[in-house]
Protein backbone atom coordinates (compact mmCIF):
# COMPACT_ATOMS: atom_id res chain seq x y z
CA UNK A 1 0.00 0.00 0.00
CA UNK A 2 1.80 2.84 1.41
CA UNK A 3 5.63 3.21 3.20
CA UNK A 4 5.26 4.33 6.60
CA UNK A 5 7.30 7.55 5.83
CA UNK A 6 3.93 8.81 3.60
CA UNK A 7 1.79 8.53 6.81
CA UNK A 8 3.41 11.06 7.77
CA UNK A 9 2.45 13.19 4.47
CA UNK A 10 -1.10 12.67 5.74
CA UNK A 11 -1.43 14.43 8.39
CA UNK A 12 -0.25 17.93 6.35
CA UNK A 13 -3.79 19.22 4.68
CA UNK A 14 -3.42 19.68 0.95
CA UNK A 15 0.23 18.24 0.65
CA UNK A 16 0.28 16.91 -2.80
CA UNK A 17 1.84 13.48 -1.47
CA UNK A 18 -1.92 12.01 0.64
CA UNK A 19 -3.48 12.82 -2.89
CA UNK A 20 -1.34 10.97 -4.80
CA UNK A 21 -1.53 7.91 -2.01
CA UNK A 22 -5.14 8.42 -1.68
CA UNK A 23 -5.34 7.86 -5.84
CA UNK A 24 -3.36 4.79 -5.32
CA UNK A 25 -5.14 3.22 -2.37
CA UNK A 26 -7.99 4.20 -4.20
CA UNK A 27 -6.68 1.89 -7.41
CA UNK A 28 -5.90 -0.73 -5.16
CA UNK A 29 -9.55 -1.08 -3.88
CA UNK A 30 -11.11 -0.73 -7.29
CA UNK A 31 -8.66 -3.59 -8.71
CA UNK A 32 -9.11 -5.66 -5.95
CA UNK A 33 -13.23 -5.46 -6.60
CA UNK A 34 -13.29 -6.54 -9.86
CA UNK A 35 -10.64 -8.72 -9.91
CA UNK A 36 -12.95 -11.51 -10.27
CA UNK A 37 -14.11 -10.22 -13.76
CA UNK A 38 -10.93 -10.18 -15.07
CA UNK A 39 -10.30 -14.10 -14.82
CA UNK A 40 -11.56 -15.55 -18.06
CA UNK A 41 -12.45 -18.93 -16.27
CA UNK A 42 -14.79 -16.89 -13.88
CA UNK A 43 -16.79 -15.56 -17.07
CA UNK A 44 -17.02 -18.86 -19.11
CA UNK A 45 -18.93 -20.15 -16.00
CA UNK A 46 -21.07 -17.03 -16.09
CA UNK A 47 -21.65 -17.30 -19.32
CA UNK A 48 -22.29 -21.65 -18.66
CA UNK A 49 -24.82 -20.10 -15.65
CA UNK A 50 -26.60 -18.24 -17.97
CA UNK A 51 -26.84 -20.53 -20.92
CA UNK A 52 -28.35 -23.34 -18.26
CA UNK A 53 -31.14 -21.00 -17.06
CA UNK A 54 -32.19 -20.26 -20.46
CA UNK A 55 -31.91 -23.97 -21.78
CA UNK A 56 -33.48 -25.50 -18.35
CA UNK A 57 -36.93 -22.44 -19.44
CA UNK A 58 -36.77 -24.17 -22.92
CA UNK A 59 -36.77 -28.04 -21.60
CA UNK A 60 -39.28 -27.49 -19.26
CA UNK A 61 -41.77 -25.84 -22.02
CA UNK A 62 -40.61 -28.83 -24.10
CA UNK A 63 -41.53 -31.30 -22.16
CA UNK A 64 -45.19 -29.90 -20.78
CA UNK A 65 -45.86 -29.21 -24.49
CA UNK A 66 -44.68 -32.99 -25.12
CA UNK A 67 -47.29 -34.35 -21.95
CA UNK A 68 -50.24 -32.49 -23.45
CA UNK A 69 -49.85 -33.83 -27.04
CA UNK A 70 -49.57 -37.16 -25.36
CA UNK A 71 -52.13 -37.07 -23.15
CA UNK A 72 -54.29 -35.75 -26.57
CA UNK A 73 -52.97 -39.22 -28.70
CA UNK A 74 -53.60 -41.23 -25.89
CA UNK A 75 -57.52 -40.01 -26.14
CA UNK A 76 -57.81 -40.23 -29.51
CA UNK A 77 -56.56 -43.60 -29.15
CA UNK A 78 -58.74 -44.51 -27.00
CA UNK A 79 -61.71 -43.24 -28.99
CA UNK A 80 -60.40 -45.10 -32.04
CA UNK A 81 -61.01 -48.41 -29.98
CA UNK A 82 -64.08 -47.69 -28.47
CA UNK A 83 -65.14 -46.92 -32.47
CA UNK A 84 -63.65 -50.29 -32.77
CA UNK A 85 -65.68 -51.89 -30.18
CA UNK A 86 -68.95 -50.09 -31.43
CA UNK A 87 -68.36 -51.57 -35.48
CA UNK A 88 -68.57 -54.70 -34.44
CA UNK A 89 -71.89 -54.91 -33.22
CA UNK A 90 -71.87 -57.86 -30.96
CA UNK A 91 -71.97 -56.22 -28.14
CA UNK A 92 -75.28 -55.74 -26.29
CA UNK A 93 -77.25 -52.10 -26.47
CA UNK A 94 -76.25 -51.32 -22.56
CA UNK A 95 -72.52 -51.69 -23.71
CA UNK A 96 -73.14 -49.39 -26.73
CA UNK A 97 -74.34 -46.94 -24.37
CA UNK A 98 -71.73 -47.13 -22.53
CA UNK A 99 -69.22 -46.76 -25.09
CA UNK A 100 -70.98 -43.71 -26.50
CA UNK A 101 -70.95 -42.12 -23.16
CA UNK A 102 -67.01 -42.84 -22.80
CA UNK A 103 -66.52 -41.28 -26.56
CA UNK A 104 -68.48 -38.41 -25.75
CA UNK A 105 -66.55 -37.83 -22.14
CA UNK A 106 -63.04 -38.41 -24.11
CA UNK A 107 -64.02 -36.15 -26.91
CA UNK A 108 -64.70 -33.11 -24.10
CA UNK A 109 -61.59 -34.12 -22.38
CA UNK A 110 -59.43 -33.37 -25.88
CA UNK A 111 -61.36 -29.96 -26.19
CA UNK A 112 -60.70 -28.77 -22.67
CA UNK A 113 -56.62 -30.13 -23.72
CA UNK A 114 -56.13 -27.54 -26.82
Amino acid sequence: MFKTEDYFGLKKKGNYENSSIAMFNLAEARNKKYKNLDNSYYAKQLKNIQEFKKNKGKSVNFRRNMVLRQKAANYKNEIDRIHGEIQQSITKNLTHDLLDKRKSELEEMIKNIN
